[in-house]
């Protein structure tokens, strides 16, 4: 099939394909407008060890941050992302997803917390409730490990999203199936109803045609008997010899 044949069954079905294509888009807005956008909210927190000279007197705890306190944020991001935690947050919102990672492109021991829903308010406060959950699941981690409270990694948040990131993947995907899925439909009435055209357009030629055959045929047939009735039975005559008078006086 080439080009200019597509184009010919464009034309031919524009009253169908343009209606089609009204539909299609509205389809596909609907759908875009009607599905939950998706948004990010982020917070940072940076785990602190105690600092203390030979005399005991307090230091600067960021003059240590690779003191072993990377450590701590890898073991509480693990105790945050535990199944009864996710479960708890997650129940009444399956579309939440969260992640607490330890940002690797520092050096220092920072915690990333990150939460992802179709409802910023449930976002935003399961956020906060999971920043509540880093100094307490710390606290208790160390006190199980026995060590002095005197020397506890401890915790201050450094940033929260103000502004949380809109994402709309999703939206536009459920738009472009329902735009593509009503297209294809039309599509495929159209080829249907463009193969039952086609077959009575043939069917409608075909007499034309054997008539058309018949005529031409005539002439034929009448010169064949024409020439059949022309033609002598039996011997032909043999043609008459011309006579010489040689008259006889006068």
């Amino acid at each position: 099939m080439t080009l200019r044949s597509i184009w010919a069954v464009v034309v031919r079905w524009k009253w169908v394909l343009l209606p089609g294509l009204i539909v299609a888009l509205g389809a596909g807005g609907f759908l875009f407008m009607k599905t939950p956008r998706t948004y990010t909210v982020e917070s940072s927190y940076l785990f602190l060890s105690p600092v203390k000279d030979v005399k005991g007197v307090p230091g600067n705890p960021l003059l240590n941050l690779g003191n072993g306190v990377p450590l701590s944020v890898d073991v509480v991001a693990v105790s945050l992302m535990d199944g009864d935690t996710v479960r708890s947050f997650s129940e009444h919102h399956p579309d939440l997803k969260y992640t607490v990672t330890r940002d690797t492109s520092l050096a220092a021991p920072l915690m990333t917390i990150s939460v992802e829903d179709s409802n910023l308010a449930y976002a935003r406060s399961t956020l906060a409730a999971l920043g509540k959950l880093v100094p307490s699941r710390l606290d208790s981690l160390q006190q199980k490990a026995g060590a002095p409270q005197e020397q506890w990694v401890t915790t201050t948040n450094l940033t929260t999203d103000i502004k949380p990131t809109v994402s709309y993947s999703t939206p536009i995907r459920n738009g472009l199936i329902g735009f593509v899925g009503v297209m294809l439909v039309v599509g495929i009435a159209v080829a249907i109803a463009e193969r039952i055209r086609a077959g009575h357009a043939q069917k409608s030629a075909s007499p034309v045609r054997k008539r058309n055959d018949k005529i031409k045929a005539l002439p034929v047939q009448e010169e064949l008997l024409s020439t059949a009735k022309r033609a002598p039975v039996g011997k032909p005559a043999r043609p008459a010899l011309p006579s010489h008078n040689t008259g006889l006086g006068g």
